[in-house]
């Protein structure tokens, strides 16, 4: 068990003022700490931990497995507090210094970092080092520490530096957090970047995560360029995975904006880094980037490789939502490999929980029945599916009318297409021109100038 570990690094002496401070009201009101200390912790320091001494306290007190669980962590947070006080000193930024020291000093950051253990109540408190900050800065001391590089004064001027940025640079988001690029400057990133220039004057690959991302923001470079994708790369290798993963989630949150806006330059580029996170397994796929990932695949073409995806990756999805998620993701690549039977095929028989997913794959049924001319069904479908509209009443109108102006629009390219009337493909143009929210505007506007190349204008008639 950590907690025991962990208290096996304290000396005899150390170990009776850690009770004393448990039992101190100021330091610690609960009593599960004190039980869980008395009752079972001080045996388990003198002996090897057992299952069977586990479920002996847990009998006893009644305790479940939760609850010991938990107990155990806030153990661990009030000996790092412990460990610290030891020292205090009246002066916050010693205070803060000797803090630092103190998890360092026992080497608990190796142990502790990656385990997902609760070291400080940062989110909370905001008067912390987040767990990157500890990361860097241990790199930064044990460095220093081992080539004996710096005195007793450089290292305190060197911490009083840290602790007076700190306030301002925990305000920033950090590598670990959902950032929002097209608020880093709002967020003074760059002062942040310079931070970590000057306290960090050791090369490391999160650095030059940080680096490449403000580079990025700046704009002193772009996706355009042509060493982006393998700096990218290179960088992501040599980075753990959970860091690589959050790298890059940063830079594709950087391009998605820009293809939102019809910037389509680096739909090649936002590809290859889906697929490289995906063929690497750096990337976790929840529903909204196994959507995400498909859709760019199918945007370049990519189409065997969009269905192969979306038939590998459908165990990674919730339970509850995979089979819906699947069924139309697989859908809607067919529909972009223009495989109408495949797309029909998938949906025929669907009928969905969630009401984006209906409209969206009678969408897509009715415009594969188009595309084949299969118009008897086509027309059915129609029909019903204004019936559908009619009654959804939690749909909103604005929705509401963006499909029921797709469906008016296609009836006229319907009959326009069965009777070679061309005054219904003017009706059409007309819905589209007068409604701009119309659903699947696009594609509606391709059939109608294929429609225009095939179908003769009525010819005007002569004055008299």
């Amino acid at each position: 068990m950590k907690v025991v570990q962990l208290l096996k690094t304290l000396s005899e002496t150390e170990l009776i003022r850690f009770e004393k401070f448990i039992n101190s009201p100021y330091h610690n009101e609960k009593v599960e700490i004190i039980t869980l200390y008395k009752g079972f912790l001080l045996g388990a320091i003198e002996s090897n931990v057992t299952k069977e001494a586990k479920e002996v306290f847990r009998t006893q007190y009644g305790w479940k497995d939760g609850k010991f669980r938990k107990t155990c962590n806030e153990v661990i947070e009030l000996l790092i507090s412990f460990s610290s006080l030891e020292f205090q000193n009246e002066s916050e930024l010693q205070r803060s210094i000797l803090e630092f020291q103190g998890i360092m000093n026992k080497d608990w950051y190796r142990e502790l970092a990656y385990k997902s253990i609760k070291i400080t109540d940062l989110k909370e408190q905001k008067s912390f080092w987040t767990e990157i900050d500890l990361a860097l800065y241990f790199m930064f001391i044990k460095t220093k520490i081992d080539s004996d590089y710096f005195s007793n004064e450089e290292f305190l001027s060197f911490y009083a530096e840290g602790i007076q940025v700190k306030k301002e640079f925990l305000k920033l988001s950090d590598l670990s957090s959902r950032v929002d690029l097209n608020n880093f400057k709002q967020n003074n990133y760059h002062l942040k970047m310079s931070h970590y220039k000057n306290l960090i004057p050791i090369n490391n690959h999160l650095l030059s995560a940080y680096g490449l991302l403000d580079e990025l923001f700046e704009g002193n470079i772009t996706p355009e360029n042509n060493s982006f994708y393998d700096r990218v790369l290179a960088i992501s290798d040599k980075l753990n995975k959970f860091h690589s993963h959050t790298f890059l989630r940063h830079v594709l949150s950087f391009l998605v904006p820009l293809i939102n806006k019809g910037n389509l330059n680096h739909i090649q580029l936002m590809f290859k880094l889906y697929r490289y996170g995906v063929e690497s397994g750096i990337l976790d796929i929840d529903i909204p980037t196994y959507r995400n990932i498909s859709y760019i695949a199918c945007q370049v073409q990519e189409f065997e490789w969009a269905l192969n995806f979306v038939e590998q990756y459908k165990s990674q999805l919730p339970d509850n939502d995979q089979q819906s998620a699947h069924s139309f993701t697989k859908a809607r690549t067919f529909w972009y490999a223009k495989d109408w039977e495949g797309v029909i095929r998938t949906l025929r028989n669907v009928e969905y929980k969630d009401m984006t997913y209906n409209l969206l794959a009678r969408s897509y049924i009715l415009t594969c029945y188009f595309e084949l001319d299969d118009y008897e069904p086509l027309d059915s479908l129609i029909k019903s599916f204004k019936v559908y509209l009619r009654r959804k009443r939690n749909v909103s109108k604005a929705r509401k009318d963006s499909f029921y102006n797709f469906i008016t629009a296609l009836d006229h390219l319907m009959k326009a297409s069965e009777r070679s009337d061309y005054k219904r493909i003017i009706k059409a143009k007309e819905v589209i021109a007068n409604n701009p929210s119309t659903r699947n505007k696009d594609w509606l506007t391709e059939k109608i100038e294929e429609l225009e190349a095939i179908i003769p204008q009525p010819k005007s008639k002569a004055k008299a």
